[in-house]
């Protein structure tokens, strides 16, 4: 009731805490009577984060809204501060007449990654955008924090950060982007991929389930269904546009046992057989090369980052291939 708003209003000093839940999360609405672009002209954001969320109740979770979308009227949206000297203007100058409920145009050089949960009908959307301007850590002006709701948890990462937008300077044939996942209370569920004609340079694109060690080219296959139970590792996929590439295992039965226990690959040899032992990451990089001597055990300090490898060992009688996870 009342007089309808016909100006701009400003909101300056969001609170801010660090090491809380919820950290710089604030729900503002949209102040006019009808739909706003989002960042669209003269918005001043300064100390808040270049995307907003809007709640997205049919999929129960956060979706990311970027520049030039659309906030319809009456809608409330969530921004996140960076610090407790903040501001923000909703500009009178940016009202517009869509009518959609929600609206969002197709842009070039992103991925849109949605993870569905086919028992509970919810989802989670996570993006990633290709920018010149863009660095590989957080960009406050391009990528966004992760926000949960009812979904599963499904997200990439900015320095260590989880982002549901996540923007990178370059798409290139070696980049290889991690996912996390982790289930709600369904246990059916499946990604679907979106953006991938927009593409420039149009790569394939291909998702590795790292927990059955299973590789989908997306590019021609865009949904790709899952199980995941309680326990499950979170480090499960990795996005990434070039096969990983690794020698076929020969078919010959072999007695090399492979695992890893923190930063150390052990092999048994029972048979104490000589060979070469390759250390590949999941770009299909070699990141070690040394010889298996013909002990019975064998241990290989690593000393890399948190990842999954693939341990190549060939030897008179054949290739062994497994996949290890390095803590």
């Amino acid at each position: 009731s009342g007089i309808l708003n016909n100006s701009n209003i400003t909101k300056t000093n969001l609170s801010y805490t660090p090491v809380a839940n919820g950290t710089g999360w604030h729900l503002i609405g949209n102040p006019f009577p009808s739909a706003i672009l989002w960042d669209a002209t003269s918005w001043g954001l300064s100390g808040v984060n270049a995307t907003a969320k809007i709640w997205k109740e049919s999929t129960a979770s956060y979706i990311d809204i970027s520049k030039n979308d659309a906030i319809p009227a009456a809608q409330g949206f969530m921004i996140n501060v960076t610090s407790a000297t903040n501001s923000i203007t909703i500009p009178l100058a940016d009202r517009s007449h869509e009518t959609q409920a929600w609206y969002k145009e197709d842009e070039v050089n992103k991925i849109k990654l949605t993870a569905y949960d086919t028992e509970g009908n919810t989802a989670q959307e996570s993006i990633i955008k290709f920018n010149e301007n863009a660095t590989t850590g957080f960009d406050n002006q391009y990528d966004s924090r992760f926000l949960s709701g009812y979904a599963p948890l499904f997200f990439s990462f900015a320095e260590g950060e989880p982002v549901s937008t996540n923007a990178l300077p370059e798409l290139t044939e070696a980049l290889s982007i991690p996912f996390s996942f982790t289930k709600n209370s369904s246990s059916t569920f499946n990604i679907k991929a979106e953006g991938i004609d927009q593409l420039a340079p149009s790569y394939p694109v291909y998702l590795t389930d790292l927990k059955i060690n299973y590789t989908q080219n997306l590019s021609t296959g865009p949904t790709y269904t899952f199980t995941s139970v309680e326990g499950d590792n979170p480090a499960r996929f990795l996005l990434h546009f070039k096969p990983v590439g690794i020698e076929e295992e020969s078919t010959n039965q072999s007695n090399i046992l492979v695992w890893a226990t923190n930063n150390v690959i052990n092999i048994l040899n029972p048979h104490r057989q000589p060979g070469t032992i390759r250390v590949i990451n999941m770009l299909g990089q070699e990141v070690m090369h040394t010889e298996m001597n013909g002990d019975n055990h064998e241990e290989i300090y690593i000393g890399l980052p948190s990842a999954y490898f693939i341990v190549s060992i060939v030897y008179k009688n054949g290739i062994v291939n497994r996949k290890v996870f390095i803590e």
